[in-house]
């Protein structure tokens, strides 16, 4: 829910700092280790703020150990196995040259490819 209250830009800078400072930081760990879903979750919080906020935020962020340890618990909880409108999509656009996938962006890329 916080991702979407960062996404509407209604979710305090102040928060998000509280919940990435040092103090917190064993909390988070220990939250992101407990499930892929928790996982998942701390993934998509730091990718929101990276994206979202990636010119007004200037707070801490979690380190890199952190992301890179919760991104090993979630690989394969979110690679997609396979691409249900691929066929469609390449005969709609003319051929498989137009169709892309495994596209990546600047924020987090979680998963095998």
């Amino acid at each position: 829910m916080s991702v979407n209250f960062l996404m509407l830009h209604t979710f305090p800078k102040t928060l998000v700092e509280n919940i990435f400072c040092g103090n917190n930081i064993s909390n988070l760990e220990k939250y992101g280790n407990k499930s892929k879903g928790n996982a998942y979750n701390v993934l998509l919080l730091y990718s929101a703020v990276k994206c979202i906020y990636y010119n007004e935020y200037n707070g801490p962020l979690p380190p890199k150990s952190l992301i890179d340890s919760c991104a090993s618990i979630v690989q394969d909880f979110v690679t997609p196995k396979n691409y249900p409108l691929k066929g469609a999509l390449e005969i709609g656009f003319g051929g498989q040259q137009y169709v892309l996938t495994k596209i990546f962006y600047q924020g987090i890329h979680i998963g095998r490819y």
